[in-house]
């Protein structure tokens, strides 16, 4: 079985996690390899927030989550930079099905 990463809409993602998505991209990994997703997101020094969800024992997914915008210039390009790193590990990666538009998106410097 592959394991899928797709981009959750805004409304995908608050009804799976409620208000932790809130002005956060969202992306779902569900798979035989997710827990790889999460042991790559745990060991990487990314600012880079994630959920996962077990059930008795079993993973059901894991939501990996990218703020849309930061207060800094820094920061935006602390959360741009672990994105592309997201994207570059596992877009394309074997027996990956990667379900995300061509353009990723990017987070953006508050006004």
């Amino acid at each position: 079985m592959d394991t899928t990463i797709k981009l959750l809409d805004e409304v995908d993602a608050m009804q799976k996690l409620g208000m932790r998505s809130h002005g956060r991209y969202v992306y779902a990994v569900q798979g035989d390899k997710t827990q790889e997703v999460i042991d790559w997101v745990t060991a990487e020094p990314l600012r880079i927030c994630m959920c996962a969800v077990w059930d008795v024992g079993v993973l059901l997914a894991a939501y990996v989550m990218f703020d849309r915008e930061a207060q800094t210039e820094r920061r935006m390009k602390e959360i741009n930079h672990a994105l592309e790193m997201f994207v570059m590990t596992f877009h394309g990666a074997d027996e990956f099905n990667w379900q995300v538009p061509k353009n990723v998106p990017r987070a953006t410097r508050r006004p």
